[in-house]
């Protein structure tokens, strides 16, 4: 009884503390809405909005683009049959709020063409200084999110684009001047190399929508994208999609610990540069080599630092699982983006965010007859909270350790 009222008189706190930090931007989110209303509703009179590649793009299949117009926002592609738009004006996005990117809507994007690095983001956007990155003196990170949404719109992108990506291997380091160098992280380029070679109609603007963007407020963004659940094809997946899903998990941690890892992205202050990997390296990696991982991703933080950070990440961790519980959705192919400040000489600062929504079914009525019994019986994804019971169990050890 103690523990139960302990865990009550905790969640309320968090719940004060977040509705507190809230507070005082109501009135500010209202216009802010109605701004961004107002654009919609003229969107259709003015022409597709041009866009620059997105930096740091660690995984997914679309290319993501940056609009230099609006650069708080990020445009991602969507075909006719995906579900992401209606899924960010469905309920079950409003009681997740907290932990999902805000959206700002659907619009026609001119993206550009690139079929090499030629392009680089830093050239079209803004240059600022870090000062421009609010600091706050918190004992342990908030998410990003409870600062406020407006603080984090007014940020403008901190000067990242002298700072070369290289991908992270298993052999030799790559040194600074290599030609493995690149100014954004591959995984992005490879995207945009295969949308460059896929679409013939290169001078149409593609349907997007638009969020916000989570790197914003962070100077050295260290990105982990995890790929979340035991199953990751959707209701209407053909025969033989379904089947490749079903190996990828089979052979991978998805089986074992309802999770793999879909991309990383390190900032390394001794090189000055970000170390990737990508999805194809997540697909080789087993238990122990998954746990490798998550302390490779957070080994370059000083202990006190990466015990911050730890903190933030659980915090928001625990508070998501609690969330989950009662929502009657299966986040099929849905993500986990972790993101913490990787630059040594900024206070340290976390996210957590679900992401990628386009193979979602909400509501029993779209997965049940998909489902075994047993499976349907359950109102919450069991295999996404397979995967988030696992992950803060893995963080929570790491914690103990720092």
């Amino acid at each position: 009884t103690t523990a139960t009222a302990a865990t009550a008189g905790a969640a309320a706190a968090e719940a004060a503390t977040a509705e507190v930090v809230h507070a005082p931007l109501q009135s500010a989110m209202k216009a802010a809405s109605a701004t961004a209303a107002a654009t919609v509703a003229t969107a259709a009179a003015t022409p597709a909005p041009a866009s620059v590649p997105f930096r740091h793009q660690v995984g997914g299949h679309h290319p993501l683009a940056r609009l230099p117009q609006q650069p708080h926002l990020i445009a991602k592609p969507v075909a006719p049959t995906s579900f992401e738009p209606s899924f960010y004006a469905s309920s079950v996005a409003h009681t997740l709020r907290d932990f999902i990117p805000e959206f700002h809507g659907t619009a026609e994007v001119q993206f550009p063409m690139v079929s090499d690095d030629s392009s680089a983001e830093g050239s079209t956007t803004t240059d600022t200084s870090v000062d421009t990155v609010d600091t706050y003196d918190d004992g342990c990170v908030l998410p990003l999110r409870q600062r406020g949404s407006l603080k984090r719109s007014l940020c403008l992108e901190p000067k990242t684009h002298d700072i070369p990506f290289v991908p992270l291997t298993e052999g030799p380091a790559v040194h600074p001047g290599d030609a493995s160098e690149l100014s954004r992280n591959p995984w992005g380029l490879r995207c945009f190399e295969r949308f460059s070679q896929k679409n013939t109609k290169r001078d149409s603007p593609l349907q997007c929508i638009l969020l916000e963007d989570l790197t914003l407020g962070f100077v050295r963004p260290c990105i982990l994208d995890i790929k979340m659940g035991t199953r990751t094809y959707s209701t209407g997946a053909t025969a033989a999609k379904r089947l490749r899903a079903i190996a990828k998990c089979a052979e991978t941690t998805s089986r074992t610990l309802g999770c793999r890892i879909c991309g990383m992205q390190i900032f390394d202050p001794v090189s000055g540069r970000f170390l990737c990997r990508d999805k194809y390296y997540g697909r080789r990696l087993n238990a122990e080599t998954f746990l490798g991982e998550l302390q490779e991703f957070l080994k370059r933080p000083s202990p006190s630092r990466r015990a911050t950070i730890l903190l933030g990440f659980l915090r928001v961790l625990r508070r998501l699982a609690r969330t989950l519980q009662g929502v009657k959705t299966r986040f099929y192919s849905t993500s986990l983006l972790l993101l913490y400040e990787g630059d040594p000489s900024q206070p340290p600062r976390c996210d957590v965010r679900m992401i990628d929504f386009a193979n979602v079914a909400v509501g029993p009525e779209k997965f049940a007859e998909d489902e075994s019994t047993s499976e349907h019986s359950a109102s919450s994804d069991q295999g996404f909270l397979l995967g988030l019971r696992n992950l803060i169990r893995i963080l929570s050890d790491l914690d103990r350790h720092s």
